[in-house]
């Protein structure tokens, strides 16, 4: 015979479970919303710069995502995690930006992007 708390106990459990994996489903779609304000604005800023200096764009670029993880990590339980994750797929949009530009200036640029934006939703 199972005992009505070891039922309850599983529910909650459930509960609980569903409620990570919404929380988690929201905070991926709410981060795109940076990542496509940081691609948009990376494809129309000039990265000349890194064209001239590469390994210091390189070297300037790792040290900035590193340093944003290191920040998520520090804070992961307070909400300032949230804004470094958010600010850190905003720079991940900015890098896009270069990479989008090339793809777009092709005959079909649009539909290869379209087509990736669609395959990773």
């Amino acid at each position: 015979m199972q005992n009505n708390f070891d039922v309850a106990a599983q529910s909650q459990s459930v509960l609980a479970t569903n409620k990570v994996l919404r929380n988690t489903y929201a905070l991926l779609g709410f981060s795109l919303i940076p990542t496509v304000i940081g691609a948009l604005i990376g494809m129309t800023m000039n990265f000349s710069f890194a064209a001239q200096s590469p390994m210091l764009f390189f070297i300037f670029a790792l040290g900035a995502m590193f340093g944003m993880f290191y920040l998520i990590k520090a804070n992961q339980n307070s909400s300032l995690g949230v804004v470094f994750l958010l600010g850190l797929t905003f720079l991940m949009g900015v890098m896009l930006g270069p990479i989008l530009q090339v793809a777009f200036s092709l005959s079909n640029g649009g539909q290869i992007v379209g087509l990736a934006a669609g395959g990773t939703a």
